[in-house]
């Protein structure tokens, strides 16, 4: 539904984009066009904000509980993830004409972000993915990593138990990855270059004694 921002009448009613999902509608420019992304356990699906028309969707993600925003790469890719075993995709997104095509570039079946979208930077996505490592006695260990794949998909550096990052919110600013450890409110400065992992500094800035320290960051004159 959109409603007059001065009015709070409703402009457009659309069609069903799905039944359950977390992730705030996304505003998203192709070409001329202003479109509104939707992500939810049904459908990856995009309608025109002027008109609420459903201009494509994608059915081929379902993810249990879709949290994180999709991030919106360079030439009309949209990098999709979530967490729950649902991984993540990258779709291209092509309009020809008044029709529009939706096509997987490829899948990450192993790698999802539960909160927080990865950032995409000088060609590369950087972000916090939960992914299963083994463990003893044939056990799958649920861990957090800081990774950096490239746009098709191939891991170029990833984390290890240190710095541990949990759900916390991660951006990219002056060439540097700020990660907030979602548990201790332990704050992070790394290199954001993709040929390996280069911790900077290192600092607690919240007392988070084990909670969820999972709010978005901002950067504030810089």
């Amino acid at each position: 539904v959109a409603l007059d921002q001065v009015s709070g009448e409703v402009r457009w009613r659309s069609p069903p984009v799905g039944t359950k999902g977390y992730v705030s509608p996304i505003l998203y420019r192709h070409g001329a066009i202003d479109g509104v992304l939707f992500v939810t356990k049904q459908q990856v699906s995009c309608l025109d904000a002027k008109t609420g028309t459903l201009l494509w969707n994608y059915t081929g993600y379902h993810p249990l509980q879709p949290v994180a925003p999709p991030t919106i790469v360079n030439g009309g890719r949209l990098f999709v993830t979530a967490a729950d075993d649902a991984g993540s995709v990258m779709l291209n997104v092509l309009q020809q004409g008044k029709r529009w095509r939706v096509t997987e570039l490829f899948r990450l079946t192993d790698y999802g972000s539960q909160l927080h979208p990865p950032v995409c930077y000088e060609g590369y996505l950087y972000g916090k993915f939960f992914t299963y490592e083994p463990g003893e006695q044939g056990q799958r260990n649920l861990v957090s990593r800081m990774i950096c794949f490239d746009l098709e998909g191939r891991i170029q550096w990833k984390t290890n138990d240190e710095p541990w990052v949990e759900r916390g919110n991660m951006i990219i600013a002056d060439g540097m990855i700020f990660t907030l450890n979602g548990q201790t409110g332990e704050l992070t400065l790394a290199d954001a270059r993709p040929g390996g992992y280069k911790q900077l500094a290192r600092a607690r800035v919240l007392q988070g004694d084990g909670s969820f320290v999972i709010s978005p960051m901002a950067l504030s004159e810089g």
